[in-house]
């Protein structure tokens, strides 16, 4: 086991050095440098397999049990992505011909015998890892591989799609993440971590860190194995795009989406998905039993060496609130001017939080900030007023507090001197402007107003506060801030 741990150390700081490396690699991988050597290193480091799916195969095949019975092979070469992965990777061995490979026809008409030499071996020998020391983002990838090519197959009798063709694109499309995640483990776990934070793709983090993304990978695999280019097709994430109207593309996506819900603390994208998922499979005839008899299946290998991931006792919909919670809370945090508020506002504001989305205009987040979060931290009335560039003026569209929104006028953004101009300078200021003096209403009042939005749409946010202790303008205007950042995120905007 030592000597495994010192060889991913040795891979992931890039100075492997061991030319027996090389011995059973198919011909030269084409990509670039870092993804040769990266897919040098890990095509014999590998991943480790489902030992109890392999040996029962293993056994099956040295008794030749399938023989006379191909629909057996396929059924348990289907069951674990692990074992279809490993027989992908020794296909190049076996197949002569230089035409492309359809892999279903060749897994459906090869002669069983072929496949001997693959099982004559321990599993143990295909990989230099152990599921004994599996972390937590290399259990979170096998569930989600696990989950999603499983539930594929039962997507693919619905669809009246081949379940061995769906369940094909479905584990190459988990398998580079697979890959990645035990030969770059530390790596690959910062990269899950910051997209669960939502600061970025995984992708696009391993892409930055190692000079080729996980679809570079899987393409290349793809290449060396001469796969046909049916399988590219919904495999390459460049081209998948193109299919997404075919119903193999639809059983790939639903399995994918069902199988991220699992996890949505890591796959925040689909926090706000659960009741599209429940209202698609309401009308559908048990398939929500046969979903969960899948994913039960899936569990019951791995939940021995991650119990705390493949645990079953949690709902989707608790996991979702879970998830729900976590991601407010990283939401939150980002807002720094909330932490400086007093308990209740910071409870008002975390209830905003819990019902935004990301990216998306969040009706219910913006009703909670308007009625009670502004006013807990001591804003008693307000107006948000959207530009009308052809206009150029500042139009009152929602109210804040009781006063009725027809009491506030119009701000013209002409270079002019005008009681309301400190809202019009507020569209062209970077930081809020504080004032005490002639509303927009005509009383005196303290107020804060600063813009909000982006260069598509924009406008200034106006909130009146009463001035009884100076001493609070500070910590008035740190509210403004938090109150400020946080309408940005209610309404859709990016936010830094």
């Amino acid at each position: 086991m030592e000597e495994k741990k010192y060889y991913t150390y040795q891979r992931e700081n890039n100075i492997a050095s061991n030319n027996s490396i090389n011995q059973n690699i198919p011909p030269l991988f084409t990509k670039n440098l870092e993804l040769k050597q990266a897919l040098n290193s890990m095509y014999v480091a590998w991943m480790p397999l489902n030992e109890v799916v392999y040996n029962s195969i293993k056994s099956k095949v040295i008794q030749r049990v399938y023989d006379n019975n191909r629909g057996k092979f396929i059924q348990d070469i289907s069951s674990d992505f692990t074992i279809l992965s490993l027989i992908l990777r020794e296909m190049p061995s076996i197949i002569t011909s230089r035409e492309s490979v359809d892999p279903v026809k060749f897994l459906k008409s090869c002669d069983i015998e072929q496949f001997k030499n693959i099982f004559l071996k321990d599993a143990s020998d295909y990989s230099f890892h152990s599921f004994d020391d599996i972390n937590y983002s290399q259990a979170v990838m096998y569930k989600y591989t696990a989950n999603s090519s499983q539930i594929s197959q039962k997507y693919a009798i619905l669809n009246n799609q081949d379940p061995l063709w769906i369940y094909t694109i479905s584990v190459l499309r988990g398998l580079a993440n697979c890959l990645l995640s035990w030969n770059y483990p530390r790596l690959f776990s910062r990269g899950l971590k910051v997209q669960a934070n939502q600061e970025g793709t995984l992708d696009d983090f391993i892409e930055r860190a190692l000079g080729f993304s996980p679809n570079d990978l899987i393409v290349e695999l793809i290449t060396t194995w001469n796969l046909n280019d049916n399988v590219r097709d919904l495999v390459d994430n460049t081209r998948s795009a193109n299919n997404k109207d075919t119903l193999a593309y639809k059983c790939i996506y639903d399995s994918e989406m069902v199988a991220k819900l699992h996890e949505p603390k890591v796959f925040p994208e689909v926090i706000n998905k659960l009741d599209d998922y429940e209202d698609e499979i309401s009308g559908t005839k048990n398939i929500s039993k046969v979903i969960s008899k899948e994913v039960t299946k899936v569990c019951e290998y791995y939940e021995k060496y991650a119990p705390e991931i493949f645990d079953l006792t949690m709902s989707l919909k608790d996991k979702i609130k879970e998830a729900i919670l976590a991601h407010a809370d990283n939401k939150l945090r980002k807002n720094t001017f909330i932490f400086q508020c007093d308990d209740s506002i910071f409870n008002s504001f975390k209830k905003v939080y819990v019902n935004m989305s990301d990216d998306k205009f969040s009706k219910k987040a913006l009703e909670i900030l308007r009625y009670e979060t502004i006013n807990k931290a001591g804003f008693e009335n307000g107006c948000l007023y959207v530009y009308n560039e052809q206009k150029n003026t500042l139009i009152p569209t929602l109210k804040i507090g009781e006063r009725e929104l027809f009491k506030y006028r119009e701000v013209s953004c002409e270079e002019n001197i005008s009681s309301s101009s400190m809202i019009s300078d507020a569209l062209k200021c970077t930081v809020p402007i504080r004032n005490f003096g002639v509303s927009v209403t005509g009383k005196y009042v303290s107020y804060i107003c600063a813009s909000f939005g982006n260069s598509f749409k924009r406008g200034v946010l106006y909130l009146e506060y009463s001035n009884d202790d100076e001493d609070m303008d500070g910590e008035m205007m740190l509210r403004f801030k938090a109150i400020l950042k946080c309408l940005n995120e209610c309404l859709g905007f990016s936010v830094n």
